[in-house]
């Protein structure tokens, strides 16, 4: 895949890595997506259904309310699912971030490793056609370490 650039192995695989770091990213990210999603389903569809099933038949009387409560298994599944899905997309954003900093790290290594010797052909036109092989095909910024 970077034979045509006459770049050294190691740098094929600093690329390489670099573009598995961003698919994991990528693929994290758009978890976290649907687990909100799912989180924000559940936590209204509990709203609902707690108004339904056990608010509005109590009356306002509390001890109606937590006995109704208490008596509907669809409601205590709902809450279970929903604390669930809250917990895990808290999780998920931390391992999120996380993996977004060593991505960050790794892109911004690649970036100082394309203004050094590392060129069997030390011209800038390589270098210019790997950072725009890398932001058409894959997304990545190799041009500057900071987003643009």
């Amino acid at each position: 895949m970077w034979s045509e650039f006459g770049i050294s192995r190691d740098t094929q695989r600093m690329l390489d890595t670099l573009i598995k770091s961003n698919n994991k990213l990528n693929n994290l990210k758009l978890r976290l997506r649907f687990v909100v999603t799912g989180s924000i389903f559940c936590m209204s569809l509990f709203g609902l259904a707690f108004m339904k099933l056990s608010l509005i038949p109590s009356g306002g009387d509390v001890l109606r309310i937590i006995g109704a409560f208490s008596g509907e298994k669809l409601l205590l599944a709902l809450l279970l699912i929903s604390i669930t899905l809250v917990a895990y997309s808290n999780s998920l954003s931390k391992k999120v971030e996380s993996t977004k900093k060593k991505y960050e790290g790794l892109r911004a290594e690649v970036i100082d490793k394309l203004y050094t010797s590392w060129l069997n052909n030390t011209s800038s036109e390589i270098r210019d056609r790997i950072s725009k092989k890398m932001s058409d095909e894959y997304g990545i910024n190799m041009v500057y370490k900071t987003k643009q």
